[in-house]
């Protein structure tokens, strides 16, 4: 376990190169930009074939105050061969998870203010027990 107080991007990355066969992003605000940055790293990483969950609460004041990118969905949708994006209203969380082995829990949406710029803490999980638990 280890707290993450800074760059909370190269966190993600690093759990972006260990999926091998899933991975799910939970963060109720998605831009644009990241969606292009999750994607390309997939396909950098050779990992455009993993399954990726996509988990956010599609709301129309979220969509309307540009918080959150419909385009940004459809990237995932379009870029990826095997991507779900699953809405779920009410979404709060901010969890990123690589093959039920490794967890980076968060208080970073998927934008580039909260994964570059804003204050955030994490904490990266990589006792598989504790992450399948979850």
């Amino acid at each position: 376990m280890k707290l993450v107080s800074r760059s909370q991007r190269a966190a993600i990355r690093e759990l972006i190169n260990v999926a091998r066969g899933e991975l799910i992003l939970a963060s109720p605000y998605i831009k644009r930009a990241e969606a292009d940055w999750v994607c390309d790293e997939l396909k950098h990483n050779d990992a455009s074939a993993i399954d990726v969950r996509i988990l956010t609460d599609v709301r129309t004041d979220s969509v309307l105050s540009g918080s959150l990118d419909i385009e940004a969905l459809l990237v995932f949708h379009t870029a990826l061969s095997k991507a779900t994006v699953v809405n779920l209203p009410r979404l709060h969380a901010k969890v990123y998870l690589a093959d039920c082995d490794r967890a980076f829990v968060t208080s970073a949406n998927l934008t580039t203010p909260g994964l570059d710029a804003n204050f955030e803490y994490g904490v990266t999980i990589d006792e598989q027990l504790v992450v399948a638990e979850g």
